[in-house]
């Protein structure tokens, strides 16, 4: 079999080389050459020097072209499954050749904002079924407080970017707009991110995506802000104004006055209240 075949295309001469591993010739290339020997003495100098690159000054063995062209081969002729597709992209990132990629039908496909609210539902989460199972405490009001961090912000910066779409320039931009975009103090930053960080951990580690673009994200530091001790001013101040919820008024009063935590304060009943004696 010949190492190479020329076909003309208008004036120019094209040139298709014999690839031994798929037993074709490949889709053709121009030599820029308008006669047959001129064209032909350009593809010995491939044959031995490699192909010359697009916007390269490098050339690329003739070998490893056609086993590159092999591969392409393989997947365009192969009946590939979504999970098949998956790996092609995973193999692909390995070598940084690409930042992120859509699988069309595999779960990666969901709109990112979808799949967060789903995650921090305490009631239908299977990763807080899986911290339940494995006796890790989580509780419904952080469940509740990352999904109002989802909604507030992650929303309405992602808007309908699906899951797979997102990569790790998408969430260094987040951070920095949080920062300088919303003014939010590092500890807020940090938990705002959590909100997405974690789904996102746990949506590669359960194959729902291929890689992590969480990963490596660095968190923002800084000095929280000193708490004080309200003066007695203050507490006047505080309690003479209307509330919204009397519950919470009468709550706050209680804490004040017994120095009991919000939870038990909660968890009062009525026959924890005894008249004095």
């Amino acid at each position: 079999m010949r190492r190479f075949s020329l076909y003309r295309r208008g004036k120019v001469w094209y040139a298709q080389l014999f690839n031994p591993e798929t037993r074709r010739y490949t889709s053709g290339r121009s030599t820029g050459e308008r006669s047959r020997n001129s064209a032909a003495l350009v593809v010995a100098d491939w044959l031995r020097d490699g192909i010359p690159e697009p916007w390269s000054i490098h050339r690329r063995p003739v070998d490893e072209a056609l086993h590159v062209d092999a591969i392409l081969n393989t997947i365009r002729s192969s009946s590939l499954t979504v999970k098949d597709a998956e790996r092609v992209v995973s193999a692909l990132k390995d070598q940084e050749l690409i930042e992120t990629a859509v699988i069309k039908t595999g779960p990666g496909s969901e709109s990112l904002i979808a799949f967060l609210e789903r995650f921090w539902s305490f009631d239908s989460s299977p990763y807080v079924r899986e911290k339940l199972v494995h006796g890790h405490r989580i509780g419904r009001r952080h469940c509740y407080d990352m999904r109002v961090w989802v909604r507030s912000y992650w929303k309405l910066f992602f808007t309908e970017r699906r899951l797979s779409e997102i990569c790790r320039t998408n969430l260094k931009d987040f951070s920095l707009w949080l920062a300088e975009s919303k003014n939010l103090k590092p500890k807020t930053i940090n938990n705002v991110l959590a909100a997405g960080t974690v789904a996102l951990k746990w949506a590669h580690e359960n194959e729902l995506i291929v890689a992590n673009p969480a990963d490596g994200l660095v968190k923002f530091s800084g000095k929280a802000a000193k708490r004080g001790v309200l003066t007695d001013e203050e507490i006047e101040r505080l309690f003479t104004v209307p509330w919204a919820d009397e519950r919470a008024r009468l709550g706050s009063i209680l804490a004040m006055s017994t120095g009991l935590r919000a939870g038990e304060v909660l968890a009062l009943q009525v026959r924890d209240i005894c008249q004095a004696t």
